[in-house]
């Protein structure tokens, strides 16, 4: 026989049933920081290789190109030869924001690697214009050897053609007095001859000494 009163417990059993299961549920607060998109970071590409021609003038510098931002992508700038006294203009390195908790925050690691970056083409360029100063410097002074060594054999060159017209100028000389002489009355030749100066004595001084030995003996032998 079913009474008014285990209707009702049969009504609040499914009602007693949910709050009990219900109330063991745990509630965890939203956290708003706990998801999170992926971020989009914008590299800029690498550097392009440029073939740099000779500089205007021994004092230019050599400015690299370089990757421009926009707004919207890179645009390259290319590198340029710069009269001395010009400020390399290098683009500031690209940092890295993060939005978090409705604050923003830098990556520090990569302002370090963008520093350390710029430190190792800074040290490249220092030493790629080291390397050109040398060079430069070694092509003048080689130029200068090169030249000083032409002028000498230029000056050589003129001092032997020299020689031979003034030995070409005295050997025609000599060929016209001795046939002006041939040509004349032998009286007028020995005058000619007498009032003629003696000509140089080209011996060496042993050939002279020999024979001025010879010229004594044949004197005293001809006194005994």
């Amino acid at each position: 026989m079913k009474t008014p009163w285990m209707d009702k417990r049969r009504s609040w059993a499914p009602a007693l049933l949910a709050a009990l299961l219900l109330g063991g549920c745990a509630v965890a607060p939203y956290d708003d920081g706990y998801y999170y998109d992926d971020e989009t970071v914008i590299v800029a590409p690498p550097p392009r290789v440029e073939y740099r021609g000779y500089p205007p003038s021994v004092d230019y510098i050599w400015l690299d190109g370089y990757w421009s931002w926009t707004g919207h992508r890179h645009e390259w700038v290319p590198g340029r030869w710069a009269p001395p006294g010009t400020r390399y203009y290098r683009p500031p390195p690209t940092r890295s924001w993060h939005d978090h908790d409705n604050d923003r925050y830098r990556d520090r690691y990569r302002d370090r690697d963008d520093d350390r970056r710029e430190r190792e083409a800074r040290q490249r360029e220092w030493e790629r214009d080291r390397r050109e100063r040398e060079a430069r410097e070694r092509d003048l002074r080689e130029r200068e050897r090169r030249e000083a060594r032409e002028e000498r054999q230029e000056s050589a060159k003129r001092r032997e053609l020299e020689e031979r017209r003034e030995r070409a100028e005295r050997r025609e000389l000599d060929k016209r007095r001795e046939t002006r002489e041939r040509e004349q009355p032998r009286d007028v030749l020995r005058d000619v001859m007498r009032d003629r100066p003696p000509d140089p004595d080209r011996r060496s001084p042993q050939d002279r000494s020999r024979q001025h030995r010879e010229q004594m003996e044949r004197d005293r032998d001809n006194q005994l």
